[in-house]
């Protein structure tokens, strides 16, 4: 018996080294993204731009790419030893 628990507990990957979403960082990059993605189309509609705005897109669509990347990445392992990072 107790050598089939030893097993499944092998077979596990415990909670301390699984890689998590925190579901509030999850929602606060959902919704900076939306208002993100609105000033963009709202800048890029814009007829006639400036250097400063063009500056502005740029920063924008930057900003869309960390918060999409926020969004979906996933924590760092906890349990890791001997390694550098």
């Amino acid at each position: 018996m107790e050598g089939l628990l030893y097993q499944e507990q092998l077979m596990t990957s415990g909670q301390r080294n699984v890689r998590k979403r925190n579901p509030k960082r999850v929602a606060t990059a959902e919704e900076q993204l939306t208002s993100v993605k609105g000033s963009l189309k709202e800048l890029s509609r814009k007829p006639n731009k400036t250097p400063a705005d063009i500056l502005e897109l740029d920063k924008l669509r930057a900003r869309v790419k960390h918060l999409s990347k926020k969004r979906t990445e996933r924590s760092e392992p906890h349990a890791r030893r001997g390694e550098r990072h």
